[in-house]
């Protein structure tokens, strides 16, 4: 009788704590995803002109730790890093991921708190792990030796590593800066084929912040990592605007009337499809 209690009751405290972790692995979230912040400007203005109807608790927290940051002349508050660095503490105990970013860089500079690099490091790495694109950029940077230098050392694997992860949350950049680190082989083993499937992935990130029509059109051409098509480069050229009308006329003289046809065709489906309009909607043939 008694093992059986034993049993019930370990049990019951198991689905207990699972329940817990569970509760508090999904309180975790990233506020503002987008890399340019334009939904944070907005949220924030609203709450800095006293308009806090839409926002919970979290989102308070967090606008009150940026008010502190950079003051706040509309609310009357001025710059306090100790302050702002107390508010995003609180902000990132009630799962605010977007927090993990500020806290790092301000334990990594000594602001509004005791210089910590190890924690400054962790804040960057746990809330890249959980999501936060703005992190794993820097941290992609970092480890590339472009951001915070003298902070972290160069380390090829780490930078691939978040850039890998910035390019899966969305980033259009990091799928840039992959295509050409596996194009070149920098840093990594030269694979022309992984190039070209990053640059496709790059023209469908969530985030449009680095793609150009111009290096999808060079591929095509030259056929760098896929089948050579002057049809699918005439119509990325055609995509390119006016800056891709030079390599449109140069290509053209190698095609026939009908592939140019089709590519200008596949181009206004493009734009169609992205609800996009190149040059004012005037595509013209060039030969």
């Amino acid at each position: 009788m008694r093992s059986s209690l034993s049993f019930k009751f370990l049990l019951l405290a198991f689905l207990i704590f699972s329940c817990l972790g569970a509760a508090s692995l999904g309180a975790h979230e990233v506020l503002y995803p987008a890399p340019g912040n334009h939904a944070l400007a907005r949220d924030y203005s609203k709450f800095s002109n006293g308009d806090e109807g839409d926002f919970d608790d979290r989102h308070k927290t967090y606008f009150v730790a940026l008010s502190y940051l950079n003051g706040n002349d509309l609310l009357g508050m001025s710059r306090d890093p100790k302050k702002a660095a107390e508010y995003f503490a609180k902000a990132w105990d009630e799962g605010v991921v977007d927090a993990g970013y500020t806290l790092g860089l301000l334990y990594l500079k000594g602001s509004g708190v005791d210089e910590d690099v190890d924690k400054g490091k962790w804040f960057l790495e746990d809330s890249a792990s959980k999501g936060l694109l703005k992190s794993q950029q820097i941290l992609a940077d970092a480890y590339r030796g472009k951001a915070l230098e003298g902070v972290f050392q160069p380390d090829p694997q780490e930078a691939i590593r978040w850039l890998r992860a910035a390019a899966e949350s969305g980033s259009q950049q990091a799928c840039v800066d992959l295509a050409a680190m596996y194009k070149d082989g920098h840093n990594v083993e030269k694979n022309k084929e992984k190039a070209f499937e990053w640059l496709r992935k790059a023209e469908d990130s969530i985030y449009q912040d680095g793609f150009s029509h111009l290096q999808m059109a060079a591929y095509y051409e030259k056929g760098i990592g896929t089948d050579k098509s002057l049809v699918q480069a005439y119509k990325y050229y055609d995509l390119s605007g006016s800056a891709g009308i030079k390599d449109k006329q140069r290509i053209a003289k190698e095609m026939t009337q009908e592939q140019i046809d089709e590519a200008l065709r596949q181009s206004k489906e493009w734009q169609k499809e992205h609800d996009v309009q190149i040059g004012g909607g005037s595509i013209r043939q060039t030969n």
